[in-house]
């Protein structure tokens, strides 16, 4: 596997100023080697729970309509991704915005794979010891799991402590 020239860069994001340090980066790798930058959100998995049922003496029925809150984050989150794009990413540059549901290393490996992307680019919170064994690291899941080169993007300040 070469590294050089990047021809696809992956910015996942969760939307944090952290993840949009990472954005950045990506931004300008992206300028520098005239490569894509796709940006990729995971809409985390949607929780069955007795909360969301409701019983009528002998069975549990939905009380909502499961697809179309589905629907609504995914339009939701394809325009937060869009405002990204005109906010941070010149026009010059080929750019491309997914949404997937689920676990969101999985979703970031996944994606890397199927879409033959050169590099991730990841923010990370830089969390250690006891708080990243109980939180765990999506960033760290992806490095290693990912079979591209993945660059983390650790960023300093409150939000990370």
């Amino acid at each position: 596997m070469t590294l050089l020239p990047l021809r696809r860069i992956l910015c996942p994001t969760d939307f944090s100023d952290r993840s949009l340090k990472a954005v950045r980066t990506g931004v300008e790798l992206a300028r520098h080697f005239g490569a894509r930058l796709d940006l990729l959100y995971a809409v985390p998995p949607v929780p069955a729970s007795q909360a969301l049922l409701s019983s009528d003496d002998s069975s549990l029925v939905p009380s909502f309509d499961v697809k179309g809150y589905s629907e609504h984050l995914k339009q939701s989150h394809e325009t937060s991704l869009e405002e990204i794009i005109d906010r941070e990413i010149p026009g010059s540059l080929e750019t491309g915005r997914t949404v997937v549901f689920g676990r969101a290393a999985e979703q970031v490996v996944g994606f890397a794979r199927e879409n033959d992307i050169d590099l991730v680019v990841i923010a990370t919170h830089g969390r250690s010891g006891l708080r990243r064994a109980l939180l765990g690291s999506v960033a760290e899941q992806v490095c290693r799991l990912a079979e591209c080169p993945v660059l983390t993007v650790r960023s300093f300040g409150r939000e990370d402590e």
